[in-house]
């Protein structure tokens, strides 16, 4: 995963709350392998 990637869902996660971001982060995950 790109560091800018890492980066805007870093800023989504903490605007979301952490539920959203851990739920964004999985798909990030998910579609980056």
């Amino acid at each position: 995963m790109s560091t800018a990637l890492s980066t805007m869902a870093g800023k989504l996660a903490s605007r979301l709350g952490m539920d959203a971001g851990t739920d964004l982060m999985n798909t990030l995950k998910k579609y980056s392998i």
